[in-house]
């Protein structure tokens, strides 16, 4: 909340009842990207995408979002899972959606152990602020929450970025 410019206030009647009241500022500019239909039969990609989430809700509906598109999907809980999926995958992994906060190792400390050179492309798919040392290491940042169109334009369009640089 803090970070956002927020509040939260809480008032609390022993034996009776609690009630937390959340403020947040009133947005200056209109912030919501206009939402973008996908056509519901079109597959947008084969290729595979590591999600490295620790909220069960994002990483599964997203998995799910992005698999029903025709991309295969790998799941992490933390940067840990996350990177030994990447040195045990079966398969190339060809795009890393990776959440910045996280318990256990965090998406900047997983970032640090990436081989630059020989990892796949990263957007950054986080709800907090980014410094821009780490824009600089990543292909995109997404800011949550998204919709599912600008989730799908931002991979799609690394990922073909990707293959025009190869």
């Amino acid at each position: 909340m803090q970070q956002h410019g927020g509040q939260v206030t809480c008032d609390s009647q022993v034996g009776e009842s609690t009630t937390f009241q959340l403020f947040l500022p009133v947005a200056q500019t209109a912030s919501t990207p206009a939402p973008v239909e996908l056509e519901p039969a079109r597959r947008w990609g084969d290729e595979t995408i590591l999600i490295v989430e620790d909220k069960e809700a994002v990483r599964t509906t997203t998995g799910y979002a992005l698999s029903r598109l025709g991309y295969r999907v790998l799941l992490a809980v933390d940067g840990e899972e996350g990177l030994v999926i990447l040195t045990r995958a079966t398969t190339e992994v060809d795009l890393v959606l990776l959440d910045l906060s996280m318990p256990c190792m965090s998406g900047p400390e997983m970032l640090e152990h990436m081989d630059p050179d020989n990892s796949p492309p990263v957007i950054l798919f986080t709800g907090e602020a980014t410094s821009h040392e780490l824009r600089d290491r990543v292909a995109a940042v997404l800011e949550k929450p998204l919709s599912l169109g600008l989730l799908v334009g931002c991979v799609r369009s690394v990922l073909d970025s990707r293959q025009v640089n190869s």
